[in-house]
């Protein structure tokens, strides 16, 4: 009946997002109306998310974590997708995000922040700042000259209706205050209250009034390229500031994975799941994995049934080494009993 539902919405009603046909739906993956989906673990005593799983937007944003009755809950990833693709971690505390741990863009360039709570010290941050300025490709290949009528943005300039202002991501009314057309996730409209903030974006944002370009006078254009090559020659003294290093995250990452399995990093081999030994399967990585951490060696009824204690303990552990040092005293999930 459900399924029937989902169908007749997602044809009829124009209001509705769209859901993919029957056909194409995965396997393990529940549909909701608002045009989410959901896979992992699921309670249909409470017809709700509760355990780990990934809720997906309909935008295509992504929460993966833990959740209890159907709220985002405990420690979890927050993607949001293009046009922004920022990665946030943290702890989410029914439903709301209450801790920031970390944060990085799709790129992988790392934002080097010192969070006390919701305070933030950007001192450890070096890329594209007051004291280096250039982008990752202007510190290879360095800086290009600025010309009297530089580009404002990549491809071709969007149309800007009269009397308003593109702020990139979206564009700004003077008469009402409101940014307009704003991308998802984010809402379609916001009031701009700070008068600074205003007074900013009038005199610094491109305008779809008409204006009149003047040609910049001959000195004038020799002085900013005199000004570029002594800009260039002052930051190359430097070493180029760029918070991105893959090779050094991914190495971070392997030993995360390297100390999960209980081994030194230097006498492991890459392996599958398949070709661990049993007892190292079912110890080290636990319900993570998919795998019941019940003792039993016996196909019986009590096979079957997990020790839901030692497999919340099991997945704090392997959490601590992949996440980082837990909130002391709290648990990642909460359960009415075992």
């Amino acid at each position: 009946m459900q399924s029937h539902l989902l169908e007749r919405l997602s044809r009829n009603s124009s209001q509705m997002v769209k859901i993919p046909p029957k056909q194409q739906r995965k396997p393990d993956y529940r549909y909701f109306l608002t045009g989410s989906s959901f896979t992992g673990s699921w309670s249909d005593a409470l017809r709700a998310m509760d355990g780990y799983g990934l809720y997906t937007f309909p935008d295509g944003s992504e929460y993966r974590g833990y959740f209890v009755k159907g709220l985002f809950h405990g420690y979890g990833l927050l993607h949001l997708s293009k046009p922004y693709g920022i990665t946030f971690r943290g702890v989410f505390a029914e439903g709301r995000l209450s801790e920031m741990l970390d944060i990085w863009f799709d790129d992988n360039l790392h934002v080097e922040i010192n969070l006390q709570g919701w305070k933030a010290d950007f001192d450890e941050w070096h890329y594209c700042c007051e004291g280096d300025r250039r982008y990752a490709i202007e510190q290879s290949e360095g800086l290009a000259a600025v010309g009297p009528k530089p580009f404002k943005r990549i491809g071709q300039p969007s149309f800007i209706p009269k009397k308003m202002y593109d702020l990139g991501e979206g564009l700004y009314n003077p008469s009402t205050r409101m940014i307009i057309k704003r991308p998802s996730p984010f809402p379609t409209y916001h009031y701009v209250a700070c008068g600074d903030e205003r007074h900013k974006i009038i005199k610094g944002y491109r305008s779809g009034t008409p204006l009149t370009i003047k040609d910049v006078p001959v000195e004038t254009c020799r002085r900013i390229i005199e000004l570029n090559l002594k800009s260039e020659e002052e930051l190359q003294e430097a070493p180029p500031s760029c918070n991105y290093n893959p090779i050094k995250e991914r190495k971070e990452f392997l030993k995360g994975l390297r100390r999960a399995f209980g081994k030194k990093p230097e006498n492991l081999q890459a392996r599958s799941l398949t070709d661990l030994e049993e007892n190292e399967s079912f110890a080290s990585v636990g319900t993570v994995w998919g795998v019941s951490t019940s003792s039993c060696s016996s196909f019986t009824c009590e096979s079957l049934t997990v020790d839901r204690e030692e497999q919340m303990e099991t997945t704090r552990k392997y959490d601590k080494i992949v996440w980082g040092c837990l909130p002391s005293g709290q648990s990642l999930l909460v359960y009415g009993g075992a």
